[in-house]
């Protein structure tokens, strides 16, 4: 089992040089900006991202990237990139197993380092060196260019990559058979990972430690590391690396001869090897598991994993594989005295022997060959005999069989019996106690809809109701959606007496004349559902006393008033209380006869939209709510001169912020825009139905994210 522990140990030492994973999805991403930004510092990081996250899966595709980075980086002058492309070429070839290349660019990388002076990039590039000398056997000049790479890694307190590179001196050593260097190393570098809590370090660590341990014979030990790095490694989620641990585990225990143990190991290698495709990992878990049924005599499950093995083996044309599993076979059949079997296939496995082990081959094709005649002649002896008693022995077995098979059946009758009342009675039981709790559920849900259902009453009744907008403003819509049975969102209007003193003829000749200013408003408060209608209570509460009672009619001025009455109300409260409104508030006077109207507006964080001319025009809002903030202004009134026929905007987020569409994304002011240009022409009651149709095709099966309020005037 020592020469597994070496080869997994490479194993993991290739993941730890390459330890990034990256999605496709991210791949892809990466690819798309590439082909936008096609000159640019930017695309050079992309190409040496892509180059270096396909290392080991595609070396060939990562190599291909680097050399466009370095092009371009050149082109450039992005020395930082340029020392990225080299090296990332450097490691793509070590996997490659081109060291002539991978050296050369990894000396072109340390030159760059040097020009830019920059110890963390000389010290990565140290590490690289030592890995690509390793990789090649080269194991001395590994060392030298590790411990170099250590002592930087040291200057710069750099405690992520110090701890890798003794985990990779601790390999070496490993590789050297210094194994007690390779144990020193070792715990050093799980000190420091320790340390850092560094959790996918620690488990190649205890791997190695695992491994180191097995070479000196403390299996107990070796299965204490294997075990605790499994442990870790299930926390990550690193299946590539999982199997090679699964692996040591199940060889520890048939060292230890626990042949169950390690039947139950070899086949979770075996089932994470077919879950990412590793066909050489699957074949050896199918030998492995074809032994330890050997040694436990259980010769059909062994023939049938051995035979497992041959077949995998011989279709990916993995010619050791298929030998051992015919070596296997072979056993198996030696040991059930058909020798005749076990020559074929010991003639078929050693037919993929090199010639240092022809001699070994012929030796036991030779002590085959003399079984299978002496079988022949002890067989025809006891032929006859042994078919005399087999038909006695028959007979004594089926009275037996027939016996057993009748106790068997009526205890098992009495078991089934008892088995299933217990669980009738216990499921009885369960569903009674399930039903007095679903009915206490339904009794609280109803007291809860209840409640709610009668604040959306108490709601109802601080909204202007419909037929009172339309007496003053005829030709108008309000879509209101809530997103639960209350909302945050409301729509507040009111009217104010107007009067005004107007020259007719001569300086002498006033007349006084009286009309109605219409005050209305779209408002948003925090939140939504219960929390967000409390407070629109307060704000609509807010803005009805800064008109009636404080007689204000200007709505900058209203804006103003009304955050001073939400922010004395929430001060009474002992907690630091920030919930407040945004709101788009407007007024409209319309002197009788005129083709005119003027429109004053101020907003909180919504803008105003309006339409004169077939023009769509903005005027964007206070960027501060109606509420509490750092460095409260005062909101500004603007004042806009509309002739008949205009259309007016008003509305809150909760349109343009609703998830939708073929790809869930937001559907945007741009998009709500779009719309309303569209259908402006129309009337303001096919408008109203046209965005609450495009609203609920984009919603789909997707949950309305907030409540919804529009409301669309035409002068």
């Amino acid at each position: 089992m020592k020469l597994f522990f070496r080869k997994t140990l490479l194993f993991l030492i290739c993941g730890v040089l390459n330890a990034a994973c990256f999605s496709q999805r991210q791949v892809d991403s990466l690819k798309k900006i590439i082909s936008n930004n096609k000159q640019s510092i930017e695309n050079v990081n992309c190409l040496n991202l892509l180059a270096k996250y396909l290392t080991s899966n595609d070396p060939n595709s990562s190599i291909e990237y680097a050399l466009k980075s370095v092009a371009l980086a050149k082109k450039l002058n992005y020395q930082k990139g340029l020392y990225a492309g080299y090296r990332s070429l450097g490691v793509g070839y070590m996997y490659m197993s081109d060291y002539k290349n991978a050296t050369s660019f990894l000396d072109s990388s340390a030159t760059i380092a040097d020009i830019l002076n920059d110890n963390k990039l000389k010290a990565e590039v140290l590490m690289n060196k030592g890995s690509a000398n390793f990789q090649f056997a080269k194991y001395d000049k590994a060392l030298s260019f590790y411990f170099a790479a250590v002592k930087l890694f040291q200057s710069l307190n750099d405690i992520s990559s110090l701890t890798r590179c003794y985990h990779n001196i601790a390999n070496v050593f490993y590789y050297l058979n210094n194994i007690d260097e390779a144990l020193n190393f070792y715990k050093q570098a799980e000190s420091l990972a320790k340390g850092a809590n560094d959790n996918t370090m620690l488990v190649n660590i205890y791997n190695g430690l695992g491994a180191v341990y097995a070479n000196k014979k403390l299996l107990t030990k070796a299965l204490e590391y294997f075990n605790a790095a499994e442990k870790l490694n299930s926390q990550i989620g690193n299946k590539l690396v999982a199997g090679g641990i699964l692996n040591n585990i199940a060889s520890i225990y048939f060292q230890q001869k626990k042949y169950p143990e390690a039947i139950i190991f070899f086949k979770k290698f075996g089932q994470l090897s077919n879950l990412i495709s590793d066909k050489k990992g699957i074949a050896n878990s199918y030998g492995s598991l074809g032994e330890c049924y050997f040694q436990t005599k259980d010769y059909e499950n062994a023939f049938n994993y051995f035979n497992l093995q041959m077949l995998l083996a011989d279709s990916l044309k993995m010619y050791k594989q298929e030998m051992t599993a015919c070596q296997g076979i072979s056993q198996v059949y030696e040991a059930k005295n058909d020798y005749k079997s076990a020559l074929k296939y010991y003639q078929k496995a050693a037919g993929f022997k090199d010639s240092l082990s022809n001699q070994t081959s012929n030796l036991n094709i030779a002590r085959i060959t003399a079984k299978l005649e002496n079988e022949k002649a002890d067989k025809e002896k006891e032929l006859k005999q042994k078919t005399l008693e087999a038909e006695h022995q028959a007979e004594i077995k089926k009275q037996k069989i027939i016996i057993w098979s009748v106790i068997i059946a009526l205890v098992l009758s009495f078991f089934l019996l008892y088995f299933i009342f217990r669980n009738f009675s216990q499921k009885k039981k369960a569903n009674i106690l399930l039903a007095n709790k679903n009915k206490i559920i339904e009794e609280k849900n109803k007291d809860i809809t209840d409640s709610i259902t009668y604040a959306k009453r108490i709601q109802e009744a601080i909204l202007p109701p419909h037929h009172f907008v339309n007496k003053h403003l005829p030709d108008n819509f309000i879509l209101y959606k809530p997103k639960d049975i209350v909302a945050g969102d409301f729509y507040w209007c009111e009217t104010v007496n107007y009067s005004e003193i107007q020259v007719v003829g001569s300086p002498n000749d006033q007349h006084q004349f009286t009309s109605q200013l219409i005050l209305i408003a779209a408002a948003d408060c925090t939140g939504h559902g219960v929390p967000g209608a409390m407070v629109s209570v307060v704000c609509s509460n807010a803005l009805n006393r800064a008109v009636k009672e404080f007689g204000i009619t200007d709505p900058g001025r209203i804006l103003d008033k009304t955050r001073d009455l939400v922010l004395d109300t929430f001060a009474k409260s002992d907690k630091d209380v920030k919930d407040g409104m945004d709101i788009s508030l407007i007024s409209i006077h319309h002197v009788p006869g005129s083709q005119h109207s003027t429109v004053k507006w101020a907003g909180a964080n919504n803008p105003l939209w309006f339409v004169q001319d077939l023009i769509f025009s903005e005027i964007v809002s206070n960027k501060q709510p109606i509420g509490k903030t750092d460095n409260p202004l005062p909101f500004t009134t603007h004042a806009i001169n509309l002739k008949k026929g205009s259309s007016l905007y008003l509305f809150t987020d909760g349109y343009p912020d609703q998830f939708g569409g073929p790809a869930g994304k937001k559907f945007k002011y741009k998009q709500f825009k779009e719309v309303l240009a569209e259908v402006v022409n129309l009337t303001m009651n096919e408008q109203s139905q046209i965005l609450n149709q495009k609203f609920e095709q984009w919603k789909g099966a997707l949950e309305q994210v907030d409540d919804v309020c529009i409301i669309g005037i035409k002068i």
